[in-house]
């Protein structure tokens, strides 16, 4: 998505606005410039309230992040409202061009300032550092999805207390008690000790068994029964048994 800011900021396109890469850099060749004051106070406050919403094209579980381009000082006050974006979880970048405040950049930007803010002396220099910015950008992005994953598996339960039976030479069931919350469906993944490919059996959420069969006789079974939630999985319950 992008905003333009004066005294006035207003929306060019939403996230969702463009489906393509080319269909972006089209946009981007086309936008006409907009002068003005610099009000960047404004301007952060407004991207917090518009730009970030689900119908502004904003997911839930995918990473946040704003890049400010200014090329003078701030009219207004920039503490408080980029404050409010990092705290609303979105990581900002700061890039200034010719009569850029540093300081000021520093204040808008996430830590660490060494990866978030840049500063050119003119336009014709951004291409300097559209490299740098995008390996940081991309990585950031990466250990943030790491980060959500691993923090939307931790807040899902998984099931307990394992148990099989009726146990022969070709199968055996297994049993579990459920996991807390809406659970869709339970995924129960098994194959063999020694080396083998998996294979899986899936069952309603509302039950807590299943039976595996055709299995090799004499065989010790490698088992996992995850909790399939609508968005995401759970930690496996993890056990074993032997044909």
């Amino acid at each position: 998505g992008l905003a333009q800011y004066s005294g006035d900021p207003r929306i060019e396109w939403h996230l969702n606005a463009y489906g393509t890469k080319d269909a972006v850099l089209d946009a981007v060749r086309n936008l006409p410039y907009k002068g003005g004051n610099t009000l960047t106070g404004l301007a952060l406050t407004y991207i917090l309230e518009n730009s970030f919403k689900p119908e502004a094209g904003a997911r839930p579980g995918v990473s946040k992040i704003g890049i400010l381009i200014t090329d003078g000082k701030s009219q207004d006050d920039v503490i408080p409202p980029a404050k409010n974006l990092r705290d609303a979880g979105i990581e900002l970048f700061a890039i200034g061009v010719k009569n850029a405040d540093i300081n000021e950049l520093k204040e808008i930007a996430s830590e660490p300032d060494s990866t978030h803010v840049y500063n050119v002396a003119d336009f014709n220099f951004m291409h300097t550092i559209v490299e740098g910015l995008t390996r940081t950008v991309c990585s950031r992005v990466e250990e943030q999805e790491k980060e959500i994953k691993g923090t939307i598996v931790a807040s899902l339960g998984a099931p307990s207390d394992l148990v099989t039976s009726e146990v022969t030479a070709r199968g055996f069931r297994v049993s579990w008690t459920h996991a807390p919350g809406k659970v869709e469906k339970y995924r129960v993944v098994y194959y063999p000790t020694r080396g083998g490919q998996p294979e899986e059996v899936v069952v309603d959420g509302s039950l807590s068994t299943a039976v595996l069969k055709n299995l090799m006789s004499l065989t010790e079974y490698q088992i996992a029964v995850f909790a399939i939630y609508s968005n995401a999985a759970s930690e496996g319950l993890r056990g074993t048994e032997t044909t």
